[in-house]
């Protein structure tokens, strides 16, 4: 499955597509996942991890609905949410949120972390956006090692200057 086609063609569906929109807000909830799966089984490979990750990309992009995909990380998105002081050492929220995600030790884990956190970025209004294809392979891949978690420490944390 390739996760920049799947998001572009939610993105498209959802300006059009009143049901299927519908459908998708409800693929990140256990109870009515099930409403989402006609529309998110053929991109699926059958492994459960992969129809995980798909569903909360899905739903977080029908309640979004972006006019394209972003350009933001998941952890830079959520650092812009929280300024913090003018060291640019992160507040307190924001750094509380970003280890939760990082301390998560499974995709199913993650996902259930990420429901919550995803409503709060959007409601933040983040310039730039999130880039929904880079956090769909970051959960595919989240079992990895340590990999995805560092990548997003990278995008979190500010870099030191010289």
């Amino acid at each position: 499955m390739k996760a920049d086609e799947f998001v572009s063609y939610v993105i498209e569906r959802i300006k059009k597509d009143n049901v299927f929109c519908a459908a998708l807000k409800k693929a990140d909830n256990p109870d009515t996942a099930y409403w989402a799966w006609e529309y998110l089984m053929p991109f699926c490979s059958g492994n459960e991890t992969e129809l995980q990750a798909l569903q909360i990309i899905a739903s977080a992009l029908a309640r979004s609905k972006p006019e394209k995909n972003g350009s933001l990380s998941i952890s830079r998105a959520l650092s812009m949410c929280d300024k913090g002081n003018k060291e640019g050492n992160k507040a307190l929220p924001a750094l509380a949120r970003f280890r939760r995600l990082c301390s998560c030790s499974s995709v199913e884990e993650a996902c259930s972390v990420l429901r919550p956190m995803l409503a709060f970025i959007l409601s933040k209004k983040v310039r730039g956006g999130l880039n929904y294809s880079e956090l769909l392979n970051d959960l595919i891949y989240f079992g990895d090692g340590e990999k995805v978690k560092t990548k997003w420490a990278l995008d979190f944390y500010p870099k030191v200057r010289n």
